[in-house]
């Protein structure tokens, strides 16, 4: 219980960096939307409207430039936000046009992240689709190893501009040297997010029975903003995080305190 307690008071200390500067909720908003465009997009130009076609091996192939896509899409959204909660924290606010062209002068970094975590989702599926049971349970023991390793990727990439493999050892490195709940805060925010979201979620339901465009509509624009708000937290989070890991730093809400409770020194140093 302890964890999940400090875990819920990082989430909460992001969710005043965020009151501070709503206008990240945008950038993740858009992804979103973005994403879906995407795939429908990609779907209809490849002419393939069911993924049963063929063996799973070839539709996962078929479908990697999308799920390359997708991830530079995210990982773009995560950077504006991180680019933007490190300048508050350092005392320094940026305006969000600012956080994007920012984020764009590393989007080369961010490309080989994404491909590179692309191509490692999609070698362990593949390896899932073709092996037996024992196999795939050391694949996803493999796949949470991966995004253990790679928590503090993104912040790695905008903030020190290493290349895809330099990100991993890096990401790797903050996290053994530094264990805590900043992992469990990163869910406790879709927790939080979720717990607020699922009444409106059954208000807009209830809505359909009068009226199923309003509803929909409703439903839409509950999940859309959950999603937003979500992501936002998770990105400050993360830079929060990165930031106490790498360099013991804290800034905007966040205390020594509060991020020493988070980050405790593997060897209690």
């Amino acid at each position: 219980m302890g964890r999940v307690r400090r875990g819920f008071r990082l989430a909460a200390l992001s969710w005043q960096v965020l009151r501070e500067q709503p206008s990240l909720l945008v950038v993740p908003l858009v992804a979103t939307v973005v994403q879906v465009a995407a795939a429908v997009t990609y779907i209809l130009g490849i002419g393939e409207h069911r993924l049963d076609g063929g063996s799973a091996s070839a539709v996962i192939v078929k479908y990697f430039p999308l799920y390359f896509a997708v991830s530079l899409i995210s990982a773009f959204a995560s950077a504006v936000v991180v680019t933007a909660a490190n300048a508050r924290m350092s005392g320094a606010p940026v305006s969000l046009t600012s956080a994007i062209g920012r984020s764009l002068a590393v989007l080369p970094q961010l490309i080989g992240w994404s491909l590179l975590s692309a191509t490692v989702g999609t070698l362990l599926r593949l390896i899932e689709s073709r092996v037996p049971l024992a196999g795939r349970i050391i694949t996803a023991i493999a796949g949470i190893v991966w995004s253990l390793a790679t928590f503090l990727a993104v912040p790695v990439v905008v903030l020190e501009k290493r290349q895809p493999l330099g990100t991993v050892r890096r990401s790797s490195r903050l996290l053994r040297a530094r264990w805590g709940e900043a992992l469990v805060s990163d869910g406790v925010c879709g927790l939080m997010v979720f717990v607020v979201a699922l009444p409106l979620l059954a208000l807009a339901f209830l809505a359909m029975a009068a009226s199923l465009l309003l509803g929909v509509v409703l439903a839409v624009g509950v999940a859309g903003g959950a999603i937003a708000v979500s992501s936002a937290l998770n990105g400050i989070v993360l830079t929060a995080a990165y930031r106490f890991a790498a360099f013991g730093e804290v800034g905007g809400a966040f205390t020594e305190e509060d991020l020493g409770l988070a980050f405790r020194n593997r060897h209690g140093e």
